[in-house]
């Protein structure tokens, strides 16, 4: 392997991440091989289904938009994004599934337009004042897992976003009291840390 080819697809070599999306086949994965420094905006612009796998390393730069997806069903994985700029990742039409990675940006971490979801990662938008660490221009949105660091919001554009998480963590209750209405029945008044929909069960004492 020729130690200055920044990206493989099985054993062939590739200098450059767009010479590398012009040759990928459906299924196969583009794995990069050292940490890159990109000098403007890498335009993925291909209908094909493939995996970008960042294999520990970086991806950096100085652009807005520095991972520019246009078209495919494209899979990001176990790596970084990282621009000065705005938008590590935009998303217009394409299909992108996020399983891991971190993505840093000065002003929204990921711009999305097009079918984004979200199995796990870590975004950080870093401006004292800016607009999400995800921006939602349109398309849809699913969100698995994750986590972000924004002085802002989390997710800027909320329409047609869709939570999958399960909440793991029991709300705690207070201030509770309890009311008799009968010999048979009671009503239950209390506050909780979490939003939603509580339910109780009474129960006869011992």
């Amino acid at each position: 392997t020729n130690s200055n080819s920044a990206f493989t697809i099985g054993g062939d070599e590739y200098s450059t991440l767009e010479d590398a999306v012009k040759a990928v086949q459906d299924g196969e994965t583009i794995v990069m091989r050292r940490n890159v420094t990109l000098s403007k905006s890498a335009i993925l612009d291909i209908g094909k289904t493939y995996t970008l796998d960042f294999s520990g390393y970086k991806l950096s730069g100085t652009t807005s938009q520095l991972l520019d997806l246009r078209n495919g069903t494209v899979t990001l994985q176990n790596g970084s994004v990282t621009t000065s700029g705005s938008d590590a990742v935009r998303v217009r039409s394409a299909k992108v599934n996020i399983l891991s990675g971190t993505y840093t940006a000065q002003y929204s971490t990921l711009n999305t337009g097009g079918t984004v979801v979200i199995t796990s990662g870590h975004f950080v938008e870093t401006a004292s004042v800016g607009y999400g660490a995800i921006y939602k221009t349109g398309g849809s949105l699913t969100l698995a897992e994750g986590s972000a660091a924004s002085a802002t919001k989390w997710i800027n554009g909320a329409s047609d976003v869709t939570i999958t998480a399960r909440d793991t963590t029991a709300p705690v209750l207070s201030a509770g009291t309890v009311n008799r209405t009968s010999d048979t029945a009671a009503t239950i008044d209390f506050t909780t840390d979490e939003a939603g929909t509580a339910y109780y069960v009474e129960l006869a004492s011992g």
